[in-house]
């Protein structure tokens, strides 16, 4: 009857019918179920649903609780995402969501952290349960691997240990995923305050755009969880879809960054195809293509790690162990879900183990880079400081050098100066002189010629004088012939002409009188 953890599995019971289609009165004790086949809730399939994805119709079992219940408070659990309509013995005791075969008019119902209705059911007694199913949240939803796992209405009777278990999940729920919420939060602020500081580090802003992708993964994920569904939830999976496939992009090109691996600007190109991935995933919304996206993700970082043949330094060999790590984590997880039964918080520590472990190791490697960089930055600070204080020696050396050469060359240039000024002295003196020489040459040149100019003339009239007294006694010479001549002749001069002595009134030869 029930199982450890006291839950009745009634969708796994033989004795169910099943017809396709809605009909309220399908669910009287009484209704005709002739043409009604013998099927199980635990065998529904999308493969019974039309081409638009709407699978619905009603189920019917009779059934009877025996004494090992008595004195145990039962509950009615519902698992189904669909909406369901459940009744007992024509009556309808329960809705989960609003069932209709109209998507505009249905409302689904999220079994998520949901606490078992009471169920007033009497030992011995024979009962017709009976529910209505529809189930039409989309097409895609059809072509899932989950759907099987969708559609399972998850009909039950529960016990009390059931009701502790959901609140157990419930408290773990919350308490990992604030944990998850939390710690990645503290690391993209983290991250983005390194990645700001350092912002020549491009490895470090692709860690900060790693780690808050996968933060907003994880919101968008408890979100998604959280909300009924409708259009939002819609919106939810798509934003999910497109955060996943661009964080694993980015995750390729951050982790060859990391390895100084070139195959980087491939990476980048490759981008835009990660994107398309998100699209088709998005549209064909099947768990297989998911899965082989994330293989190819990681198939492209270990060719990293084998392109990367160059030694790997500590930081670098944090990364790469906390990548495998990862992957090692993942890889238990999937086993476990497919084959062996775990507790819920076993599943939520390998969760935290696969949200956690490569952004820690990606603070390692920040940490151990940050050190390395403050390192060099000291290193390169020290000879700095030593090539300046060789610049500043030289410096004072050469500035040394450059005083006494002033000090030499103001001695020169006042030695120089002196000299100058003394042949300046000189010349001047020189030229003084020489203007005294020539002033003096010229002024005899000038008194010479004046003497000349003299000279000459008192020449002439001295000369001139001696001729003159010459011609004089020749004229007087004459005249005193001519006055005895005249005497002789009786004077044959005009009258009017005295004949004084000594030549007066004789007229010269040039118009003067001379005497």
């Amino acid at each position: 009857m029930f199982d450890d953890q006291q839950v009745i599995w009634l969708g796994s019971l033989d004795g169910w019918l099943f017809k396709p289609g809605n009909n309220p009165d399908w669910a009287d004790p009484d209704a005709d179920t002739g043409d009604w086949k013998p099927f199980r809730p635990a065998d529904l399939s999308f493969d019974l649903a039309d081409e638009n994805g709407l699978f619905h119709g009603w189920f019917r079992l009779k059934f009877r609780i025996d004494s090992t219940l008595a004195d145990i408070p039962l509950g009615w659990r519902s698992g189904t995402f669909g909406a369901m309509d459940l009744y007992l013995d024509g009556n309808r005791i329960y809705s989960y969501g609003n069932p209709d075969s109209d998507p505009n008019h249905q409302k689904n119902y999220r079994p998520y952290n949901q606490i078992p209705d009471p169920a007033i059911i009497e030992i011995g007694r024979e009962y017709l349960l009976a529910f209505y199913l529809a189930d039409h949240h989309s097409a895609r939803i059809a072509r899932t691997t989950f759907r099987d796992v969708r559609l399972d209405p998850w009909i039950r009777i529960t016990g009390p240990e059931y009701n502790r278990f959901l609140q157990q999940l419930s408290n773990s729920h919350y308490f990992f995923n604030s944990l998850w919420i939390t710690a990645l939060t503290l690391l993209s602020f983290l991250f983005w305050f390194i990645s700001i500081q350092a912002k020549k580090e491009y490895s470090l802003r692709l860690i900060a755009w790693l780690n808050t992708l996968l933060l907003a993964a994880s919101i968008v994920n408890f979100i998604y969880i959280e909300l009924s569904a409708g259009i939002f939830s819609h919106l939810l999976y798509l934003a999910y879809t497109i955060i996943l496939y661009v964080g694993l992009a980015i995750s390729t090109i951050t982790f060859s960054q990391i390895l100084n691996n070139r195959i980087l600007p491939v990476l980048k190109k490759i981008f835009w195809g990660y994107l398309l991935f998100a699209i088709i995933d998005f549209i064909l919304a099947h768990f297989l293509f998911t899965a082989f996206s994330i293989l190819i993700t990681i198939s492209i970082s270990v060719l990293i790690i084998i392109k990367s043949r160059q030694h790997h330094d500590v930081s670098q060999r944090f990364v790469i162990g906390g990548l495998f790590l990862t992957i090692l984590w993942m890889f238990i997880y999937a086993l476990i879900m497919t084959f062996i039964e775990m507790p819920i918080i076993g599943f939520n520590i390998l969760l935290t183990l696969i949200y956690l472990t490569l952004p820690l190791s990606l603070l390692i490697f920040i940490s151990i880079r940050y050190q390395e960089i403050l390192l060099i930055t000291r290193k390169n600070a020290r000879e700095i400081v030593q090539l300046s204080k060789a610049k500043l020696k030289a410096e004072k050396e050469k500035q040394t050098v450059i005083e006494s050469q002033k000090e030499l060359l103001e001695k020169e240039v006042i030695a120089r100066t002196r000299e100058l000024s003394q042949s300046l002295d000189n010349l001047k003196a020189a030229q003084d002189q020489l203007v005294q020489q020539e002033k003096l040459a010229s002024l005899g040149q000038l008194t010479a010629g004046i003497a000349h100019e003299i000279k000459n003339p008192l020449n002439f009239v001295n000369n001139f004088s001696e001729v003159s007294l010459e011609l004089v006694e020749e004229a007087r010479e004459e005249v005193k012939s001519e006055k005895a001549k005249v005497k002789s002749e009786k004077s044959p001069f005009p009258k009017g002409i005295p004949s004084g002595e000594g030549g007066a009134g004789v007229p010269n030869t040039f118009g003067t009188e001379v005497g």
